[in-house]
C-alpha cells in the first residue's frame, strides 16, 4: 500500500475501519487543505488507523491525503516482494568481483619501475636530499591547505546540541480546532539528535532523528534496514514559537534514491514551558501564536496565503 512517501504493507480487514467511524467534517477540512477529493479521501482513509485506535487523527488523514496527491514513483516497486525475488540478479555484479580483481594481480609488473629507486638515488648528493625533502613537505602543506579549503567550502554544519530548537515543543493537530477532534501533542528535540515523535514511535520504527543544516532543518525517518525517508525544509523561531515548513522528501528504497517536493507539511509549535505553565489545551496554544504575531511573511507563502501577509491572518 503506497502511502505517499513509500509502499508499506496494507493493514489486515480487521483493522480498516468502518465507513461509520469517519469523521466526515474532518475529511472535508483536510481534503480542501491539501486539494484532493474528499470522496476519494474518505475512500482511501480507513486504512490510515496506523495507531489501530479505532479512530482516525489528523496527523492520519493529512498521510491519506498525502498517498493520494503523490503518485507512486518509477523505481518503487509495487508489492514488497518483488525486489526481494530480484536481490539475487541485482547482485550478480558482485559475484564477479573477483574476475574484475585480475588487474590487481599485475601490480608487481606495474611497480618494477618503484624497485629501480635505489639505483636513481644511489648518488650520495646532499642536492638531491633537499629535493626530496622539499617534495615531501611541499605535499603535506598542500594536503593540509586541502582539507581546510573543503571544510570551509562546505560551510559550518550547526550540530543539534548548539542549536536553540533542541527541547519539547508542543504541535497542534489540523485547524486546531477542539470541537473538530483535533489535539495537540509534544515532539522532543533531544541534544543528541534523537527525535521523539508520536507519529513514529520507537520501537516500531527503527531511529528518528533531527539535525539542521545551515538554514534548514532535517527529519530523518528509519523504518526499516532498507527504508528510509527524510523531511527537509526551512524554519524559523520566533520568542515562543516554532515554524517550520518541509518542501522536500526524500526516500532510500532499498538503494533506490527519490525526491519528491511537497507544500502539504507547514507546522506551528509552541515552547512546551509556557503552555504548560498557561494551561495545557488548545485555546492556550492559540493564544501564544496570536500573541507573537506577525507570522513571518515566508511561512504564510508556503502556505499559500501570501495575499493574507499584509494583514496576518492565520
Amino acid at each position: 500500500m503506497w502511502n505517499g512517501t513509500e509502499w508499506i504493507p496494507a493493514p489486515p480487514q480487521s483493522n480498516v475501519l468502518p465507513e461509520s467511524s469517519i469523521n466526515q467534517e474532518q475529511v472535508s477540512s483536510v481534503a480542501n487543505q491539501t486539494g484532493v477529493n474528499s470522496n476519494q479521501l474518505a475512500q482511501v482513509a480507513p486504512y490510515f488507523d496506523q495507531n489501530q485506535d479505532g479512530v482516525l487523527q489528523h496527523s492520519e488523514l493529512q498521510q491519506a491525503a498525502m498517498a493520494i496527491s503523490h503518485s507512486p514513483t518509477a523505481p518503487v516497486p509495487v508489492q514488497n516482494p518483488q525486489p526481494a525475488m530480484q536481490q539475487p540478479a541485482m547482485q550478480q555484479p558482485a559475484m564477479q568481483q573477483p574476475a574484475m580483481q585480475q588487474p590487481a594481480m599485475q601490480q608487481p609488473a606495474m611497480q618494477q619501475p618503484a624497485m629501480q629507486q635505489p639505483a636513481m638515488l644511489a648518488p650520495e648528493s646532499g642536492m638531491n636530499k633537499k629535493m626530496i625533502f622539499a617534495g615531501i613537505l611541499t605535499i603535506v602543506l598542500l594536503t593540509v591547505v586541502f582539507f581546510v579549503w573543503k571544510a570551509n567550502l562546505g560551510g559550518e554544519r550547526v550540530e543539534p546540541e548548539s542549536n536553540e530548537i533542541h527541547g519539547t515543543w508542543t504541535f497542534c493537530e489540523g485547524n486546531c480546532v477542539a470541537e473538530a477532534g483535533d489535539s495537540i501533542y509534544n515532539v522532543t528535540f533531544a541534544k543528541d539528535g534523537d527525535l521523539s515523535h508520536p507519529q513514529w514511535p520507537v520501537p516500531g520504527y527503527q531511529s528518528t532523528s533531527w539535525s539542521i543544516d545551515q538554514e534548514k532543518i532535517e527529519w530523518t525517518i528509519v523504518y526499516n534496514s532498507t527504508v528510509e525517508f527524510q523531511y527537509v525544509g526551512e524554519y524559523e523561531i520566533k520568542n515562543d514559537v516554532l515554524y517550520i515548513a518541509f518542501d522536500t522528501i526524500n526516500q532510500n528504497n532499498n538503494g533506490v534514491v527519490s525526491e519528491t517536493e511537497t507544500a502539504l507539511m507547514g507546522f506551528v509549535a509552541v515552547r512546551e514551558e509556557p503552555i504548560i505553565a498557561s494551561g495545557y489545551d488548545i485555546a492556550t496554544f492559540s493564544q501564544i501564536i496570536e500573541d507573537n504575531k506577525p507570522t513571518p511573511e515566508w511561512f504564510l507563502e508556503y502556505l499559500g496565503m501570501a495575499d493574507l501577509a499584509d494583514e496576518q491572518e492565520s
